[in-house]
């Protein structure tokens, strides 16, 4: 009594490991496993009942061996159920009834052997079937498995034959569990110390039942302490938490390796895989490719859609990858929008950018998601070892670079490294460089160029920041503004800018001058950020300025990137007195509906219009059009780059109400702007000279 209660005991708190593990892990393999134990947990349990007439203990008897036997085939649907497949599971319930049935009919001491041998050839044609049909085995094992049943059969049949059985239950018992121990063999294609554990113990389990017969036989059985025909058992279930144990660690490394959303390989893998590939290629003298990808423009589909339908994106860019890039390449998501491909074994070149063609192509189609209709491009750059780089570092850098290079041509294309590109990136990063070390040594500057009333009024001031190289002289705006905003820089320029004209702006009233409104412009990534009209009203808190000395100009463009948060920012700032105007009207695209919503004081028409005002061919209607409508919004109309009197004359004309250009004044240095402080008023335009009249404002 005390080894079966120590059985129980042992089995019951296994039962109750699987069972926990299920309801962490709810696959079809541990609810078998559990199932498997529970029915275990029955055979002893049954053991520890002697009901005094012979109808119970007969019941006891059945339902002990019915649940080894039921377990058998938990067992072996188990295997099947971690491969993922779905086996008719038909014909090894039947086997196991039949089997059931045999061991009730021994119970009940039936002496005829004709139905001894009705339930024999129906388990012989299930098992046989079942060991056909059973998917995803090796020939070698599936003969294996037909050559267990039939010996299982033989001796079935041998005990039919001469009276025995009882011992027939043996039979079916052994084969039964040799059946699932070549099964798992077959079905676990990575042997570990759990898997041989496991299979290890069912081997020693069939073995028990024929072992147990033959020192029966010997008369020796009684000799024989019980729990040693338990300890197969125990290796079975120590085995099966070794496996739950590494797939655990598996699974952790699969996810520490893999993406979480798309399921492909991450960087660190890609990574690892690169350094690889490329020690094979120099070996060899192969070429290998590295492509990188990027989503274009998808931070407005995730502000457009939300981060549900932007996830949804990714995962299907992901899934389109991979019919795309054939048996040679590997697809990673490096993060973000970001995915690259590692391609190996290239005759050449074009075989890469074919890839990328044909990626390309297959984003095009639009993505249905969440009942929205997505349409997605993206910029492609290729590097190939060994031409475009050595060792993975170079590889990497040279490819995000041509994607780089790609996305700034316009998106929607894929461009390979070049020499080219390899010279603007060297640039790119040079200026990178000192626009970085300018923040802290100050080779910023501030230059002011006036705004005029049409009447010539002094209206306002557009600071305009500049920097000067110690061997380039003053930089172009254009050139180091774009690698500010690429590199993540534009955010602290923008800081020190707005302080520096507030500094300026208490300096001019320091110095008794009359106060006059300052207008910055404002790139797309600052008025887009949650917290940016916080930091301005810090600012201007410290400096003591009042928000009415501030205006900021956006392009209209950069505005509709993620026109609610540009809204909320511009109306909190609006709210306290700072003016704002759209910068570069007429050059991008901007909704009229939701301009004539915000608080915007003004239109800035394009200097591109302004140019061309007085040719017969010109753009005099465009800019009538577009003086009326900013009047009937209840707008100020300003034009910049008026550089002579008949632009001027023509100004005039149409009702322009603000000009700005080199007709009036150039920009001016802070020195300088003391003096149109004190005039106030440019009744005399002059005509500039043409040095100034290129010069980049």
């Amino acid at each position: 009594m005390q080894n079966e209660l120590l059985d129980i005991t042992i089995i019951g708190c296994l039962a109750l490991l699987f069972a926990s593990t299920y309801r962490k892990r709810a696959t079809p393999m541990v609810r078998s496993w559990t199932l498997g134990w529970a029915l275990i947990l029955v055979h002893f349990t049954a053991l520890l009942f002697h009901p005094a007439n012979a109808v119970g203990q007969g019941l006891l008897i059945v339902t002990s061996l019915g649940a080894l036997i039921a377990c058998s085939i938990v067992f072996l649907i188990a295997a099947f159920a971690r491969e993922g497949e779905r086996p008719n599971i038909l014909l090894p319930i039947l086997g196991g009834s039949a089997a059931i049935v045999f061991c009730a009919i021994q119970t009940a001491d039936v002496r005829t052997p004709i139905p001894y041998f009705v339930i024999t050839g129906i388990g012989a044609l299930c098992w046989t079937a079942c060991c056909l049909q059973l998917p995803g085995l090796s020939t070698a094992i599936r003969s294996l498995l037909i050559i267990a049943c039939c010996a299982a059969m033989s001796w079935l049949l041998w005990t039919i034959v001469h009276g025995q059985e009882d011992v027939g239950v043996s039979a079916i018992l052994s084969g039964l569990y040799l059946c699932v121990a070549l099964t798992y063999l077959g079905t676990f294609r990575r042997l570990s110390g759990g898997t041989v554990t496991v299979i290890f113990g069912l081997l020693a389990w069939a073995a028990v039942f024929p072992a147990a017969e033959f020192c029966n036989h010997l008369g020796i059985i009684a000799r024989i302490s019980p729990e040693f025909w338990n300890v197969p058992k125990y290796f079975v279930a120590f085995g099966m938490i070794l496996i739950l144990l590494e797939e655990e660690i598996l699974a952790a490394n699969h996810q520490a390796r893999h993406d979480r959303l798309t399921g492909l390989p991450n960087r660190g893998w890609l990574e690892d895989q690169l350094r690889h590939t490329l020690q094979t290629a120099g070996e060899q003298g192969t070429q290998v490719a590295l492509i990188c990808l990027d989503v274009d423009r998808f931070k407005q589909i995730n502000d457009t859609y939300g981060h549900t339908i932007g996830d949804a994106c990714l995962q299907e860019v992901g899934r389109r990858l991979k019919p795309h890039i054939g048996a040679k390449g590997t697809a990673a998501r490096i993060g973000g929008e970001e995915f690259s491909i590692l391609l190996q074994d290239l005759a050449n070149t074009l075989e890469a950018e074919q890839v990328a063609a044909n990626v390309l192509l297959a984003l095009q189609a639009p993505i249905q998601a969440h009942n929205y209709t997505i349409e997605l491009t993206a910029s492609v750059g290729i590097s190939v070892f060994p031409t475009d780089g050595q060792d993975a570092a170079t590889l990497w850098r040279n490819a995000d670079s041509a994607m780089y290079r790609a996305k700034r041509a316009g998106g929607n294309q894929f461009l390979s490294m070049s020499p080219e590109i390899a010279i603007l990136t060297s640039e790119a990063n040079v200026m990178e460089l000192f626009v970085r070390q300018a923040l802290k040594t100050g080779a910023y500057e501030v230059h002011y160029q006036p705004l005029y009333k049409i009447s010539g009024e002094l209206h306002s001031l557009e600071a305009l920041i500049r920097l000067r190289h110690p061997e380039q002289g003053l930089v172009s705006p254009q050139r180091f503004i774009a690698i500010a905003e690429e590199r993540g820089l534009i955010v602290p320029l923008g800081e020190w800018l707005l302080n520096e004209i507030c500094e300026q702006l208490n300096r001019w009233k320091s110095a008794g001058l009359p106060a006059v409104r300052v207008d910055m412009n404002i790139s797309p990534v600052q008025i887009t950020r949650p917290d940016f009209a916080t930091s301005v009203l810090e600012v201007l808190t410290t400096h003591r300025i009042d928000p009415r000395l501030i205006g900021m100009e956006i392009t209209e463009t950069a505005m509709m990137r993620n026109l609610p948060e540009a809204s909320r920012q511009i109306e909190l700032l609006a709210a306290v007195g700072i003016a704002f105007s759209i910068d570069d009207f007429g050059t991008g695209y901007s909704s009229l509906g939701q301009l004539d919503k915000l608080p915007v004081q003004s239109l800035k028409i394009d200097r591109t219009f302004i140019d061309r005002i007085c040719l017969s061919d010109g753009t005099y209607s465009i800019v009538d059009a577009v003086v009326r409508m900013g009047h009937s919004l209840g707008l100020s109309v300003v034009a910049e780059g008026v550089e002579d009197h008949e632009q001027w004359a023509c100004l005039r004309h149409l009702g322009c109400d603000i000009i700005q250009g080199f007709l009036f004044s150039k920009p001016l240095q802070a020195s300088d702007v003391p003096a149109q402080l004190q005039d106030g008023l440019k009744t005399t335009p002059v005509q500039p000279k043409i040095t100034d009249r290129i010069h980049v404002a």
